[in-house]
């Protein structure tokens, strides 16, 4: 959750801007806090900065889109983790590409990015 720090007793709904509406839904009501949901594609840590929304939901992986727009987290709803699959039949038929592929996803993560 990016914001300034949300004071739950503060506001009566909350206004949160998402592209992750089901997951944020679930949070708040978790914590019994009213939301009103404001559905955004990309860009959403633009809306408390015209004051669209009180805070923002995001997928987060480095922080810096969010500091750049004067933005912090606040709280962590959850952790996530790729894989990269593939079935059986596509693993026989273009194995070098799905390996190559691989290799290239591990270069990516042994050097930080």
């Amino acid at each position: 959750i990016g914001g300034e720090q949300i004071d739950y007793n503060k506001t009566s709904e909350l206004r949160v801007a998402t592209s992750l509406d089901n997951i944020t839904q679930k949070y708040f009501s978790a914590k019994a806090v009213p939301v009103k949901i404001i559905h955004l594609y990309g860009s959403v840590e633009l809306a408390p900065l015209v004051n669209l929304a009180d805070c923002i939901v995001d997928i987060v992986e480095t922080g810096d889109t969010m500091r750049q727009n004067g933005l912090a987290p606040c709280e962590e709803i959850m952790k996530s983790s790729a894989y990269l699959i593939a079935n059986k039949l596509s693993f026989v038929s273009k194995k070098a590409e799905i390996l190559e592929i691989y290799s290239k996803l591990e270069a990516l993560i042994k050097a930080g990015k």
